[in-house]
């Protein structure tokens, strides 16, 4: 988590008995605070934040908060003004971020339960002798391809739209060995309630640009299992022939409204 209070000032006591914060080990580093209120300790913490009367707990990340010497929070109950989110705010954590040192795919699995939806960013090239490449996404490494079912919308320059569908999961493409340098592309994949007990839906929305042509896709992917996910594959539909190459890179985030 960010560091909230950037204004860091370890190692203060409040100057008064009812509510103090304390060094634990008395050290220079002050690297180890204790919370007491009177003889009781209401917390030890390995690291903190401090600024004015508010105290950060790294650990429990919690707030404390010491008023004119008073302490005003135990930790067990925090007061709706000194929560770090009030409720309906939404919370984004990134759970995971890899950059391809060699060629392969993304194969993420023990995907955190405690959110609400991924939002997954791709930046890729394939390997394939080709100008682009095919991709899909296999959910709980789920590969039998009739258990998917995509459509797609889609337009580039010198084409009409055009719409395609099929039993796979396809995530439609990505630039490949013969393309150009410039060619920039972006798949940003939003898997909603991927925790819950529905059926699962994917969104995805490519963009591909290079100096010849510009191509957009949009693309919704149907997975007929309940099961929640807990693991995320991507990679070229030729997999292992083809691979992503080096340099791609993929990030998966949770969101949670608080």
């Amino acid at each position: 988590m960010a560091n909230l209070f950037p204004d860091i000032t370890p190692g203060v006591t409040t100057g008064s008995t009812a509510a103090t914060v304390l060094n634990a080990l008395g050290r220079s580093d002050e690297s180890a605070i204790k919370i007491v209120s009177g003889s009781s300790v209401l917390t030890t913490e390995s690291g903190y934040y401090k600024e004015g009367t508010l105290v950060f707990s790294k650990n429990e990340k919690k707030i404390y908060e010491l008023s004119s010497g008073s302490f005003i929070d135990s930790g067990s109950t925090i007061a709706p003004s000194n929560k770090i989110f009030s409720t309906g705010d939404i919370r984004q954590v990134e759970l995971y971020r890899s950059t391809l040192s060699g060629s392969g795919n993304f194969d993420v699995s023990s995907i955190s339960q405690a959110y609400d939806h991924l939002v997954i960013y791709l930046v890729a090239r394939s390997s394939v002798e080709a100008e682009n490449d095919r991709i899909r996404i296999f959910l709980n490494n789920d590969t039998t391809a009739t258990n998917y079912r995509y459509v797609t919308l889609n337009t580039k320059t010198g084409a009409a739209a055009a719409r395609g569908s099929g039993d796979e999961p396809d995530l439609y493409y990505v630039p490949a060995a013969t393309s150009t340098d410039d060619n920039g592309y972006l798949n940003i994949v939003d898997i909603p309630l991927y925790a819950s007990d529905k059926r699962k839906q994917i969104f995805s929305r490519m963009g591909m640009s290079n100096l010849t042509y510009e191509w957009v896709a949009i693309t919704t992917v149907g997975w007929e299992s309940t099961a929640a996910i807990n693991r995320i594959t991507i990679q070229p539909d030729g997999y292992p022939t083809d691979a992503f190459a080096i340099g791609s890179f993929l990030q998966i985030i949770g969101v949670k409204t608080v």
